[in-house]
């Protein structure tokens, strides 16, 4: 490529330099108006996706009011949050699903469950007095819990003392994989016993033993007898903790009824609900007082949560179509704004009550002119909740059943969810805008590319233009100064 030279210095090759550039930029223009058609095509494809995770976010909102859970498909479960109150949780405490029907129930603890509990005779640490008497060999005996056995064998020398006879069976009856625990336990610093205790409560697990050969359990005072007797244990004899095994479950009276049951944690009384016995009473005192009923407050968390979800998604719409909005007047997102609000306005038919609430003001909700929500009145949302937990479910999520297959899906959140997932997914009208600036955008790329390279040409021959013309100048400087000089000879 041809450069500027300059027969006047290096500014007169500047001015080229500028003007070349200044006809570059006068032949960009109509590039310039094709990028900012560009940017504009860029910035729709942005708003637009706004516009798509808004409604995302918005779908995902009604989503969590509607069940999860294939048996109970109308999504009623999660507008039935219980509350739990207890008038002496020292005693019971309670625990509910959103199964448990409300209710108010009485409970009296006359007994805890509590775990099968074995102690042997008690025996000077130090001293031989087992295997001195049973001399030397292997000792068998088997060991039961609620009826699941083990057969256990200790080795001994006939050398051991007390202390170390009771730690072998404590490792024996370890290593057994029975519901237990055996431990030896040091009432004294000189004396020894061993302890047996169940890992599960009531009378399920109950123990059982008996010596196979050996006569070991004997010899710990764990005899016949008082295996059969279920003998109280003492200070220094053997024995059970419970003489019977039918008071190791736990007894309570429930609403006046006489309940026995194997664990102090009590879920089968009653659909939903789980008690935990902690402390017996007498006979004498007051039952406990156990209520369930609907949280109110934990519902209406819910259903403000869906509303200010839906309240985003309505403002963040109105911002973008307003006059001077980024998306001024755009049909497409009016249309699904429109949309939204005759939906969360509309009547629903599929009402389970009679005579129940079909709109969200009658259930204490309101709808501004601009199609924001609002739960104005919460005494009448509460009191809706409190004759019936479908006076509420049914506006957001309900169904209208044929056979087993629930085929209307009329409640607010299903016809959120559904229209949503219409319009906003990969073959919806929102993802087609976007498709079409993309598209939009690779054909003003191939038109600033074309612009590009004739501006490039066309340049290039202003350039050299510039330069041709300077070399004829530079060319007639040097002629001039040719004759110039030779004149001057002359005239000498």
């Amino acid at each position: 490529m041809a450069t500027v030279q300059s027969t006047q210095g290096s500014s007169y090759a500047e001015q080229i330099n500028q003007l070349v550039e200044q006809y570059r930029a006068q032949k960009r223009a109509p590039i310039k108006k094709i990028e900012t058609q560009k940017t504009v095509a860029n910035d729709k494809i942005k708003l637009y996706g706004e516009v798509k995770t808004k409604l995302t976010s918005l779908k995902d909102a009604a989503a969590k009011l509607v069940s999860s859970n294939l048996l109970t498909p109308s999504g009623s479960d999660n507008f039935e949050d219980k509350s739990v109150t207890s008038s002496a949780t020292d005693i019971v405490s309670a625990t509910a699903t959103s199964s448990a029907t409300a209710g108010t129930y009485s409970v009296l603890v006359n007994r805890l469950a509590t775990y099968d509990t074995i102690l042997s005779n008690s025996f000077d640490a130090s001293d031989v007095t087992i295997s001195g008497l049973l001399g030397g060999g292997t000792k068998t005996f088997t060991f039961s819990v609620g009826g699941e056995g083990a057969s256990v064998s200790v080795t001994l020398t006939g050398a051991e003392t007390n202390e170390e006879v009771i730690d072998a069976v404590v490792s024996g009856l370890n290593s057994a994989g029975l519901a237990l625990k055996a431990q030896k336990i040091t009432p004294t610093t000189d004396k020894v016993r061993l302890m047996i205790t169940g890992t599960n409560t009531g009378s399920a697990s109950v123990f059982t033993y008996a010596d196979t050969s050996g006569g070991l359990f004997a010899e710990l005072g764990l005899t016949d007898p008082v295996n059969t007797a279920r003998t109280a244990y003492t200070n220094t004899t053997a024995g059970f903790s419970v003489t019977t095994s039918a008071n190791l479950d736990a007894s309570f009276l429930f609403n006046g009824i006489d309940i026995t049951r194997s664990s102090n944690t009590v879920s089968d009384l009653i659909s939903g609900v789980t008690l935990t016995l902690k402390k017996a009473q007498l006979v004498t005192d007051t039952p406990v007082t156990v209520d369930f009923a609907v949280d109110k407050a934990a519902v209406r968390k819910k259903v403000e949560d869906f509303f200010k979800s839906y309240n985003d998604t309505i403002s963040s719409f109105s911002d973008l179509t307003k006059n001077g909005g980024k998306l001024e007047r755009d049909p497409g997102v009016e249309v699904i704004k429109n949309k939204l609000i005759s939906i969360i306005s509309s009547t629903i038919d599929s009402i389970s009550t009679t005579d129940g609430p079909e709109r969200l003001p009658e259930i204490g909700a309101e709808i501004s002119e601009y199609g924001l929500l609002s739960l104005k009145n919460k005494d009448v949302f509460d009191d809706y909740l409190s004759q019936n937990v479908k006076y509420v479910s049914d506006i957001f999520v309900s169904t209208e059943e044929s056979g087993f297959i629930f085929e209307a899906q009329d409640g607010l959140a299903y016809q959120l969810r559904s229209f949503i997932e219409s319009i906003n997914g990969l073959a919806g009208p929102l993802q087609s805008q976007i498709n079409i600036s993309k598209s939009n955008i690779k054909d003003l790329d191939r038109r600033i590319q074309s612009f590009e390279t004739k501006v490039d040409r066309q340049v290039q021959r202003y350039r050299d233009s510039f330069i041709k013309s300077q070399q004829a100048l530079q060319k007639l400087t040097q002629q001039s100064q040719f004759l110039s000089s030779f004149n001057q000879n002359l005239l000498k």
